[in-house]
């Protein structure tokens, strides 16, 4: 089937620092369903089973029964996407790269909050709102992947994978000649023309979100927790824009006075 160069014509002629993006507050409800099992005596039998009887009821004294309890969270996210220019643009609208349906977005989401909530989607009267825990983060490609990445938040992006989903392609599982080489560098430029800059600007708006907080500094990136080396290529390019970006603090402490200064000529008699 032929592709539509429409888009890749346009994405062309947009200017570099006119590329669309956006970042939104979304909350997402999840129900968490458990199912619990409990020993039920009969009439008649012992008061207190022992733990044979409890892991094997015997001679008809007791039975199983299984009760399931359903509980609704709440999570709120602050996602940045953004459509990347750079290397990525380039690839994805050269001609000879058409067949491979290349697209240079990404979105970064990262988790701000959870609180239990009621049917009526209100919090719960026994449940205070409450900061979300560390998010494991995962990797996306419009559907999760089973990739754990050791990044605190979630990335969707149009990677190329292995024919198993199961792994970014990256030169390590497959071949690096042909459509194997394109893939491998457009997993690359994706990661440092698209990811990072959609990363770097998610933290400057958890800043203006969050303040100096801890969670706003949970929302930084450890080198030793990644596991490829596609998201520690990422990493490096993020931290260098985050440096020209006015998110960490300064203290400049003032000017000390400067010893052996002339002193000055007012109060000082004159004349012989």
């Amino acid at each position: 089937m032929p592709v539509c160069r429409c888009f890749y014509d346009a994405l062309l002629k947009v200017a570099p620092k006119s590329l669309p993006g956006s970042v939104v507050d979304a909350s997402f409800k999840v129900h968490h369903t458990e199912r619990l099992q409990a020993l039920r005596l009969k009439a008649g039998s012992a008061s207190a089973p022992s733990a044979d009887v409890a892991l094997a009821p015997q001679h008809g004294s007791s039975s199983l029964t299984t009760a399931t309890t359903t509980t609704t969270k709440r999570y709120q996210y602050v996602i940045a996407s953004f459509l990347g220019g750079g290397k990525a643009r380039e690839m994805a609208c050269a001609p000879e790269n058409f067949h491979l349906r290349l697209v240079p977005r990404a979105a970064v989401a990262y988790c701000v909050g959870a609180s239990v909530v009621g049917d009526d989607g209100a919090p719960a009267s026994n449940s205070n709102a409450s900061t979300a825990g560390p998010t494991v983060g995962k990797a996306f490609v419009v559907l999760p992947l089973p990739l754990i990445t050791g990044l605190p938040c979630h990335v969707n992006a149009h990677f190329e994978l292995t024919s198993n989903r199961r792994n970014l392609w990256n030169g390590l599982h497959g071949e690096l000649a042909g459509d194997g080489a394109v893939r491998c560098a457009w997993n690359d430029a994706l990661m440092v023309d698209v990811v990072a800059p959609t990363y770097a600007w998610l933290i400057l708006q958890l800043k203006k979100r969050l303040g100096w907080s801890e969670q706003f500094v949970g929302s930084w990136p450890c080198r030793q927790l990644l596991t490829d080396p596609c998201w520690q290529l990422m990493l490096d390019n993020l931290y260098n824009r985050l440096g020209a970006m006015p998110i960490l603090r300064t203290v400049i402490p003032p000017p000390k006075k400067q010893r052996g200064s002339a002193p000055s000529d007012a109060g000082e008699g004159g004349g012989a």
